[in-house]
């Protein structure tokens, strides 16, 4: 296949999957305001709760706070060549940017920008495997708190029957974590002696960084920052669970936890599909069919979801907006699409 023929492919692929996205966007969508009183839908924003609203903001941006704080404890002795306010300005910035472009593009940048080649930076390799032991720590929580509404309504567990694929997938990464993590030596000679079959020129390169990726998951051997780990981890998927009752209670609909739970069990599956950036529809339709499990007029529940939805994306939207000016602009991040993750 010649060059003209890789470019072709490419975009035909690029294409195919930003109308996939849009297609899934606006069915949901669809299917959210199928039925909906548009006009009932801002009444019932307009009555909205303001105390109740900010607290719901101050909880968004407690979660920001608390994944810099665990992102730092991951970075290990490397942490120390990037301030807190640093990680936290990239970290936002990182999130603006996987909920507007596709393929988790901002993960990538906070890999690139956290780290480089100057002697008091850590690899980009190693900051990117940080990201990863994050992912698998997300995880569990979810596979944790996806059990609870198992177990805590039963009766509306057919819900998340699609996400038990989700589910699976899941286990099958933490407990390969929990392999790669309890035996790294082992791991990097396996991967050393894999990669040998490949030619030279491919091994020179990727197994310095996978190396240097492994080394990241050390710092969940170290029981002091494990500790901090999970702690900082019940304040992220506590604030999260916080975000949706806030939000419910600003709107005066008096449900008990286990429907903020369900809100968050859907939704995080639902992000994970490809969607229009900020996964509008299908953030909102997510909301709809749960609050719908517990009664809640359509209505109601439409507002609820963009009211949330509001609450959740656009604060962050801004503030990644001025941190990325801050950190000299979308360029820095968007490089990290083009170039690889190098050690």
């Amino acid at each position: 296949m010649n060059i003209f023929s890789k470019v072709i492919t490419r975009v035909r692929t690029k294409r195919f999957s930003a109308f996939l996205s849009l297609a899934i966007g606006i069915f949901a969508f669809y299917l959210a305001l199928k039925n909906v009183d548009v006009v009932q839908v801002w009444e019932t924003l307009r009555q909205a709760n303001l105390i109740y609203v900010l607290l719901a903001i101050g909880s968004v941006a407690l979660n920001a706070f608390g994944k810099a704080a665990r992102w730092r404890i991951l970075l290990g002795d490397k942490k120390h060549s990037l301030s807190f306010l640093r990680l936290f300005e990239i970290l936002i910035v990182g999130q603006m940017l996987n909920n507007l472009f596709p393929a988790r593009l901002g993960d990538l940048g906070r890999a690139y920008v956290a780290g480089g080649r100057k002697t008091n930076q850590p690899s980009r390799s190693f900051v990117f495997g940080t990201v990863v032991v994050e992912k698998i720590v997300d995880l569990f929580f979810y596979l944790l708190i996806f059990a609870f509404v198992i177990i805590l309504i039963p009766d509306k567990a057919w819900m998340i029957d699609s996400i038990y694929s989700l589910v699976v997938v899941a286990v099958i990464a933490i407990i390969t974590f929990g392999v790669v993590a309890n035996y790294p030596d082992q791991t990097t000679k396996l991967l050393k002696i894999i990669l040998a079959l490949f030619p030279r020129k491919i091994f020179e390169v990727v197994f310095p960084r996978i190396r240097s990726g492994l080394q990241s998951m050390k710092v969940i051997k170290n029981r002091g920052d494990l500790l901090k780990i999970i702690l900082y981890s019940m304040v992220v998927w506590g604030t999260a669970i916080l975000n949706n009752y806030l939000a419910m209670l600003a709107l005066q609909i008096y449900l008990p936890l286990t429907a903020s739970l369900l809100v968050l069990v859907g939704l995080q599956a639902g992000i994970s599909l490809p969607s229009v950036p900020g996964w509008i529809g299908i953030f909102e339709y997510i909301c709809v069919v749960s609050l719908d499990l517990f009664g809640i007029e359509q209505n109601i529940a439409f507002g609820y979801g963009l009211l949330l939805h509001g609450v959740v994306l656009g604060p962050a939207i801004l503030a990644g907006v001025i941190f990325l000016w801050k950190l000299g602009g979308v360029g820095e991040f968007l490089d990290a699409k083009e170039t690889e993750i190098t050690s």
